[in-house]
C-alpha cells in the first residue's frame, strides 16, 4: 500500500493529514492530490500547520458539489458554509456580489478570530470591475463600528485595501494604498503584532498600518466570523463581493513577512498553478 500511496504521487509520499483531507473532502483528481500533499508537507515545514487552517476552494481541490466546503488544518475542523449557491469552479468559489457569502463553523461554533490576538489571514480571488465599496474579501468583523482585522475594499471606491483594527469602542481603522487588479488573480494578506498591523497586495513591499498601544479586542463576538465575501453582519448589498475566491487561510499565532511570503509563494506553487498568480 505505502509503495502504492508513493508511485501515484510520482515518489512524493502522502503526509497522513494529506490523505485524511483527500478523504473527507473526496478529492480524487491525481494531480489535485499532488498538489495539495505537497501543501501539506511543505507548510508543516514552515511551521505553520498547528496554528493554521485554509480552505483550498478549486473544485478538484475541495467538495466540488457541496454547500459545505472542507477545510484544511492543524488549528482545527473548520468547514465553510456556502449561502445562496456561490458557483463552484475550476478556479474557485463565485460570489455574485447581491447575496452569495460563506463562513466557518465548528461543530456549530464558529472560528472567533478575536480569541487569537496575534492573527494573520491570507487570500487569493479575482474580483470584478462592478465590485462595490465596503465589500468584503476575507475576514471577520465584529458588531457596529467594533472590527477586527479583514480585507475589503476601501470606502472611497479607489480600491485600497483595509486592514481594520479596534478597542471595544475605540475604533483604529487604517487604510493601506494597496491597488488591485480586476479580472486577475490578487494575493493579499494582513497580519497583526501585538501593536502593530501590516498588509501586503500581490506580494509587493509589506506596509504598516497605525500602530497601536495594546491590541485590539472587541466586546460583542457574535458576528466576529472569519468568512469570505461579505461581511457578517448582511444587513445592506454593499458589503457583498462580486469575485472568485480561490484560497483563504487564518493562522493563529503571530508571523513575520517572510513566513506570510513563504506561505503565498507555497501556495502559488502549489495549490494555485494555473491562476497566473502575480
Amino acid at each position: 500500500m505505502f509503495g502504492t500511496r508513493r508511485a501515484l504521487l510520482g515518489g512524493n509520499a502522502l503526509d497522513p493529514d494529506a490523505l485524511a483531507y483527500f478523504a473527507k473532502a473526496g478529492i480524487s483528481d491525481v494531480t489535485a492530490k499532488s498538489q495539495i500533499n505537497s501543501f501539506v508537507k511543505q507548510v508543516k515545514g514552515l511551521g505553520l500547520w498547528s496554528n493554521m487552517v485554509c480552505w483550498p476552494l478549486r473544485s478538484s481541490q475541495n467538495n466540488g458539489s457541496s454547500n459545505t466546503q472542507i477545510s484544511l488544518g492543524g488549528l482545527g475542523n473548520y468547514p465553510l458554509v456556502l449561502a445562496n449557491s456561490p458557483l463552484i469552479s475550476s478556479t474557485g468559489l463565485g460570489f455574485n456580489g447581491t447575496n452569495q457569502y460563506a463562513k466557518c463553523s465548528q461543530s456549530g461554533a464558529q472560528l472567533k478570530a478575536s480569541n487569537y490576538p496575534n492573527a494573520a489571514q491570507i487570500a487569493v480571488f479575482n474580483p470584478a470591475s462592478n465590485t462595490q465599496s465596503y465589500s468584503m474579501i476575507f475576514g471577520q468583523e465584529d458588531a457596529s463600528t467594533q472590527l477586527y482585522g479583514m480585507m475589503r475594499k476601501n470606502a472611497s471606491g479607489n480600491d485600497v485595501f483595509t486592514s481594520w483594527c479596534s478597542a471595544a469602542g475605540n475604533p483604529n481603522v487604517t487604510s493601506v494604498p494597496s491597488y488591485m487588479n480586476y479580472g486577475a488573480f490578487n494575493v493579499v494578506y494582513n497580519r497583526v503584532s501585538p501593536t502593530q498591523g501590516y498588509i501586503n497586495l500581490n506580494n509587493a513591499t509589506e506596509q504598516a498600518t497605525s500602530a497601536f498601544s495594546s491590541y485590539p479586542y472587541v466586546s460583542d463576538q457574535s458576528h466576529d466570523v472569519v468568512g469570505f465575501g461579505a461581511r457578517t453582519i448582511l444587513q445592506t448589498p454593499a458589503y457583498f463581493a462580486t469575485m472568485t475566491a480561490s484560497f483563504g487561510a487564518f493562522i493563529g499565532t503571530t508571523t513575520s513577512a517572510t513566513q506570510m511570503t513563504n506561505l503565498y509563494t507555497l501556495y502559488k506553487n502549489t495549490l494555485g498553478q494555473g491562476l497566473a498568480l502575480p
